[in-house]
């Protein structure tokens, strides 16, 4: 498993901007590295704007921007994959007791700092 991330940050006079995106590649679900269990890369874009006024600074972040809502994680509850041809083969694996873990949806996030 791999994580890479890049962004542009902006800076100039009261305003500060940034944009990130976080690439995570493909992973295992379990510790024997199973083709069943292999779940693809996925990306998270996050937005942070503030803006400086006086002794406050008030800012807004919007996390997963592009609200992706790719597989993460897969918790393994079956001895051995029940159904389907992989993790991904949803409609086939109606009795696996194997728990799904998505990304979280797009959230919001304003906030004021006071500096004294």
């Amino acid at each position: 498993m791999w994580t890479s991330a890049g962004g542009i940050f902006y800076k100039r006079d009261i305003w500060k901007l940034s944009l990130v995106d976080k690439l995570v590649g493909q992973q295992y679900s379990d510790n024997t590295d199973t083709t069943f269990y292999k779940l693809g890369a996925y990306n998270d874009m996050d937005f942070k704007g503030s803006v400086d006024f006086q002794n406050y600074e008030i800012s807004l972040g919007v996390y997963n921007l592009l609200n992706s809502r790719s597989l993460a994680s897969v918790g393994i509850n079956d001895k051995q994959p029940i159904g389907g041809a992989s993790v991904y083969d949803y409609a086939n694996r109606r009795n696996s007791l194997d728990q799904y873990y998505y990304q979280p949806s797009r959230s919001f996030q304003v906030s004021v700092t006071a500096n004294f």
